[in-house]
């Protein structure tokens, strides 16, 4: 009985091990081309202080890519279904109050912004249903359960901090795979 279980669990370790991602699959010091928005996005500037909104943006009805680049304090719950779209904090100042919810959307990135004082979703940024999303450099405070949640989704997590959650900091559930 016992060699069977040793046994099992060899096998069930070298399993694990091949699963893992190899180190120049993942992390910006191996490889920060992955932050990089196309050549051919059309940028668009948001100022969420003079009541511009990010959710305004992302109903750009252009073709091709979106590089949303935005300042301010954007009070807003954002709900984006938009293939190609990078919306990211100009500097230290940007801040989403509310939440960011990425549903099926592809080559998704979040970079650069604090997401906080959520209080109508289980969490501040959700990657769901098929998503694929990228975040970079962001800060997530007071959010009303979990800071972060990827559900059936694949993301790649970099430079995160956490704080004041309920209950999870980053949640991965389902068939998604992050990368943190």
């Amino acid at each position: 009985m016992s060699r069977h279980l040793k046994a099992l669990c060899l096998v069930a370790f070298v399993f694990l091990a091949a699963a893992l991602p190899a180190a120049a699959d993942v992390g910006p010091a191996i490889n920060p081309d992955i932050y990089k928005v196309p050549a051919g996005a059309k940028t668009i500037n948001v100022d969420c202080d003079a009541q511009q909104t990010l959710a305004g943006a992302i109903a750009d009805k252009s073709s091709g890519d979106l590089n949303i680049v935005f300042t301010g304090t954007c009070k807003e719950y954002v709900y984006l279904q938009r293939d190609g779209v990078a919306i990211r904090g100009k500097d230290a100042n940007a801040v989403v109050a509310g939440a960011i919810e990425v549903t099926a959307a592809r080559r998704v990135l979040l970079e650069n912004f604090t997401c906080r004082d959520n209080t109508q979703l289980e969490y501040c940024i959700g990657a769901m249903l098929g998503a694929s999303v990228t975040m970079h450099n962001l800060k997530v405070i007071n959010s009303s359960v979990r800071g972060i949640s990827v559900f059936n989704s694949a993301a790649l997590i970099d430079g995160l901090t956490v704080e004041k959650t309920i209950s999870t900091s980053v949640l991965v559930r389902e068939i998604g795979r992050a990368h943190v």
